[in-house]
């Protein structure tokens, strides 16, 4: 699997990068500034970096100063609620928004050279539910449903891969990390909790399914009322 590192010091668009490329099967490292990332890529050495703009140009200043240990591709992440306007100084580096699960999948997979990371959607619907990755956003049957930050990751690494079944041990590692990526109990809870919010019977779900001795989907074909 690609290693990915994720520098940004905006938790919420690091945790979604993070989650998405996680669920989507890369390797991820996560640092909140330069620093750390530089830290990072000096125990593993990344096949990319996506980053906030500062992060990027502070790893174009120390790959060209022969600090960083090697020339590593980078990809751009725009500042919340700013126009993805590309820059001069930063004119090779692809840009993407943040929270856009699509155009993020669309541009690693470019990157890196990799099939299948392009044709996602970020709006989702399975019956009365909706799903908005962008907004960060779920509704019943028109009704906003409030999840709680582990809840809504863990249906973003599902809903990252809609109608695909997800191994739950890498579900765990994208959210928790490698070292809890066998706890299928802590994820099994999560996941009750969600059916519990989510599905219109719990005990017997539609969209949330589970995908005996493998993990998790989230089933958006078929899924009725």
């Amino acid at each position: 699997m690609p290693l990915i590192l994720v520098i940004a010091d905006d938790r919420p668009v690091r945790r979604f990068v993070s989650i998405v490329l996680g669920a989507n099967g890369c390797d991820v490292l996560e640092a909140e500034n330069l620093a750390q990332g530089l830290g990072a890529s000096r125990r593993r050495q990344p096949q990319l970096i996506v980053a906030e703009a500062d992060m990027v140009r502070g790893v174009l200043s120390a790959q060209a100063g022969g600090s960083w240990g090697g020339l590593v591709p980078a990809i751009m992440v725009s500042a919340l609620g700013r126009p993805a306007v590309q820059r001069t100084d930063l004119a090779q580096v692809p840009i993407v928004p943040p929270f856009v699960a699509s155009e993020l999948l669309a541009q690693v997979g470019n990157s890196l050279g990799l099939a299948g990371f392009s044709g996602r959607a970020d709006v989702l619907q399975a019956g009365n539910l909706r799903v908005d990755l962008t907004r960060r956003l779920v509704a019943k049957a028109g009704q906003t449903v409030r999840l709680s930050e582990r809840e809504f990751e863990v249906l973003l690494c599902l809903a990252a891969n809609p109608d695909r079944a997800i191994a739950d041990a890498r579900i765990l590692r994208a959210i928790w990390g490698a070292e809890r990526a066998m706890n299928r109990r802590l994820l099994r809870g999560y996941i009750e909790k969600l059916r519990k919010k989510l599905e219109n019977c719990p005990f017997m779900p539609r969209v949330l399914m589970t995908e005996a001795g493998v993990g998790y989907r989230l089933r958006l074909r078929s899924a009725g009322p």
